[in-house]
């Protein structure tokens, strides 16, 4: 694995910034319906560190140049250094997950066998928005990128990705952490003033995810998994006004847009979806919130009032208030 030429030196006390302290979590967690006291959850790294990762690409270095204009050579890990990262990961990640309420730690999700090379992403990303304002305008570009990817290489490591998900891990990172990008998220967390933060606290599973619109009330869940955000969509499904609706509502509204309900199952991981939540009663489907995946598979929905979140998939939106995923539509082709 690559460490680039910077000792990864950050203050882990100030991965976050504690001014709008929540409750530590306790029986908040639903991930695959299982809701527990996360201070149950042992961080012991004993399992979680494997061989050290041959990545000989370059394809980092090909990034980390474009993004610094530098053009030195990435040094190897020594298996000393090797030691001296994963310890600090374990000791980052135990602190982050011990101060801050949505921040489940990594080890959790890897137990669920969710997909690692987005929850790496994803911890980065988070990671990167939530990082202090009085340490990050301290850093010039060069350092920003140097921490983006020693983040991201720490995390790798940690979650054991091979050469291949590293790759991939890279094409992710290219689409959605670009310092462009990230300085854009920061920006979208100071304007949601921690809203969102408080509602998957009280609502949501506790999932890796980004923040990437603020708080609105200028277009709710049902416009975003159609990729619009100037319209309150709601009465345009079906009159009069109520709280959910039902599947032959929710194919006709959808249908307008070209879209029809997959017959065959729900395929959650199928990029450029929409996917509609909801609670099934034995007298059929009640269905009230959506959500979209994009051409990479990761999943975007929009929190009622609160803001619009990145996530690994539909699942990861799973919470007794929405339900479910329970129909899947496509556009027709």
């Amino acid at each position: 694995m690559f460490i680039h030429h910077h000792t990864f030196t950050t203050d882990i006390s100030l991965f976050f910034d504690h001014g709008h302290q929540l409750p530590a979590p306790s029986t908040r967690f639903y991930a695959g319906r299982m809701r527990q006291d996360m201070r149950s959850v042992s961080l012991s790294s004993q399992n979680a560190f494997g061989a050290i990762i041959p990545l000989t690409t370059g394809a980092i270095k090909r990034r980390f140049n474009q993004d610094t204009g530098q053009q030195k050579e990435p040094q190897v890990n020594s298996k000393l250094a090797i030691t001296k990262n994963t310890a600090l990961t374990e000791k980052m990640l135990a602190k982050l997950s011990q101060e801050n309420a949505t921040f489940t730690h990594p080890s959790v999700f890897l137990q669920l066998n969710m997909d690692k090379v987005k929850l790496v992403l994803l911890l980065a990303g988070q990671i990167l928005q939530h990082e202090k304002q009085a340490l990050w305008q301290l850093l010039s570009q060069s350092e920003k990128s140097n921490k983006k990817y020693e983040l991201l290489e720490m995390l790798s490591h940690y979650c054991q990705l091979s050469p291949d998900q590293y790759l991939k891990l890279e094409k992710y990172a290219a689409r959605y952490l670009s310092l462009a990008q990230i300085e854009a998220y920061r920006k979208t967390l100071l304007k949601d003033k921690s809203f969102t933060r408080d509602w998957i606290f009280d609502k949501e599973q506790l999932s890796p995810h980004i923040l990437i619109q603020p708080q609105s009330q200028q277009f709710n869940c049902i416009a975003e998994s159609l990729n619009i955000h100037d319209e309150w969509l709601w009465d345009e499904i079906a009159k009069p006004m109520r709280e959910h609706f039902s599947l032959a509502e929710i194919e006709q509204f959808y249908g307008q847009y070209g879209y029809k309900v997959v017959q065959d199952g729900l395929l959650l991981s199928l990029p450029n979806s929409i996917f509609i939540f909801g609670h099934q009663h034995s007298s059929g489907m009640r269905l009230k919130h959506a959500g979209r995946t994009d051409d990479l598979g990761f999943y975007i929905s929009k929190l009622g009032t609160a803001g619009s979140v990145l996530w690994a998939s539909p699942e990861s939106d799973e919470c007794p208030e929405y339900g479910r995923p329970l129909v899947q539509l496509v556009k027709h082709k």
